[in-house]
């Protein structure tokens, strides 16, 4: 957007500052992520778009994800429990409970992370993101704790 003495231009569409989100949360750079994620949702408030809500999640799904890695864990786990109350899309509630249990199980909550990735698997069976969560667990069983001392600790 180009600011004047007055008023502010936007440049992009909303769906230009999330694509501009998606490419910057491939490249790990988490500050534009919740950059260009502030200035879609900001022109969706303004002006509107098609499809806003579903935009809208996405964009709150690409910042929770950057909260994560930044280590802001409870306020990205708020964030993906509202995501996953609101989402009309089943494919978005998908993605927030799988982004909500490698949350969870960052924030060192193993138990918790289980459960976020047992009812992803449960209620969507047959989605590629349960595959996603049941390799998850799959690998976080296999994980041995070594006690000090131990010759390979």
């Amino acid at each position: 957007m180009i600011w004047g003495s007055k008023f502010c231009v936007f440049i992009f569409s909303p769906f230009v500052h999330t694509f501009l989100a998606v490419i910057a949360d491939q490249r790990g750079n988490h500050a534009a992520v919740k950059e260009e994620c502030e200035r879609s949702l900001e022109c969706i408030a303004r002006h509107g778009a098609f499809e806003k809500e579903l935009l809208a999640l996405r964009n709150y799904l690409l910042i929770a994800k950057a909260m994560r890695v930044d280590g802001d864990y409870e306020t990205a786990k708020d964030l993906l429990i509202r995501i996953f109350g609101t989402a009309q899309s089943d494919l978005q509630k998908q993605e927030a409970l799988l982004l909500l249990g490698d949350t969870l199980q960052a924030a060192g909550d193993s138990r918790s992370a289980h459960g976020a990735y047992q009812q992803l698997i449960s209620a969507y069976p047959s989605s590629l993101l349960s595959l996603k969560a049941k390799e998850r667990l799959k690998g976080s069983a296999e994980i041995t704790w070594l006690p000090m001392g131990h010759p390979f600790y």
